[in-house]
């Protein structure tokens, strides 16, 4: 069964509910709802309609750091800093189902897991991946962004928008990425994707209506 875990990016498009739905069509079973300058109350209204549309296709939807979002809206499912993480109180911690948490080190990745999160989330760097997982027992998932205005034609990993993938080679070819508004970096991304081993990837390039 393919699993493709997306993470959004308002920058990149006029309708970023088009742009959930969209990635739900194609597969996306977990879905990061991050938008981290969009205001509380607008990000509480986006919050509640993806994750109606997430129920709709039976995907999991997991609000980005808003703590407060998260608790009004009774929702089990957030992802963390490291920093964030460590400072919830055991009544805020058993209020979720799952807590996600980005590491940027085995240290760290290891006192996560002993604190009870979920699942770690690290940053593009093979050789620190490869140490957090041979540390830790939870999933890790290796993260490769980028930045709105940070896209590097020499560095196709930096143009990967809203996927991320898992680390785990034995894995890899059971996994689905769907890369969305890259434009003339599609191809490159693609070719990098498939040499880290992730044979199953979609180029969708939508033409603005």
């Amino acid at each position: 069964m393919n699993k493709t875990i997306c993470i959004t990016n308002g920058h990149l498009t006029d309708d970023l509910i088009e742009q959930i739905g969209g990635a739900l069509e194609e597969g996306c079973k977990m879905l990061i709802l991050r938008e981290d300058d969009m205001a509380g109350a607008e990000y509480e209204k986006l919050a509640i309609g993806a994750i109606d549309m997430c129920r709709e296709h039976e995907a999991k939807c997991i609000i980005d750091s808003r703590r407060d979002v998260a608790m009004s809206l009774n929702h089990p499912h957030i992802h963390l800093s490291y920093d964030d993480f460590c400072a919830l109180s055991d009544e805020e911690c058993v209020a979720f189902k799952s807590i996600g948490v980005s590491a940027s080190s085995v240290s760290e990745a290891e006192e996560c897991e002993e604190l009870g999160a979920s699942y770690i989330t690290v940053d593009s760097d093979i050789e620190l991946i490869k140490d957090i997982k041979e540390s830790v027992f939870i999933p890790v998932y290796e993260l490769v962004g980028a930045e709105h205005n940070n896209v590097h034609a020499d560095d196709p990993r930096s143009a990967l928008i809203s996927a991320i993938s898992q680390a785990d080679r034995d894995t890899l070819a059971n996994i689905k990425i769907v890369v969305t508004g890259a434009g003339k970096l599609g191809e490159p991304i693609a070719r990098y994707l498939e040499d880290a081993g992730i044979i199953n990837v979609e180029i969708i390039n939508r033409t603005q209506g």
